[in-house]
């Protein structure tokens, strides 16, 4: 198992019994998965931050918050980033019954 997963399980276990906490945690991995996704597909492009910024029309810096999560820029600013260095999103929504969330 890699660290990564190890450190998710982890994370998983001590946030469990709390249904609050759990949510925002999972919030927060939705962020972390989209921002790793953009740097990703960013760099296999072999694009930097500076020519993602003049493709949007932005700075370097607003490229450099939304690949770090800045919580001041919404969905449509993520699309449109990962539209313009010409990657696909594929996004997915699913719910649980309670038997699946234990």
């Amino acid at each position: 198992m890699s660290q990564r997963n190890e450190v998710l399980e982890f994370l998983d276990e001590l946030v469990s019994s709390d249904e609050e906490l759990r949510s925002e945690v999972e919030k927060e991995k939705i962020h972390l998965a989209l921002a790793l996704a953009m740097v990703r597909a960013r760099k296999a492009r072999g694009l930097s931050q500076a020519e993602v910024a003049r493709r949007l029309g932005v700075s370097q810096s607003w490229v450099s918050k939304l690949e770090n999560l800045d919580r001041t820029l919404n969905f449509k600013s993520i699309v449109d980033c990962f539209r313009d260095i010409g990657a696909e999103m594929d996004i997915g929504a699913w719910t649980l019954n309670k038997e699946q969330e234990k």
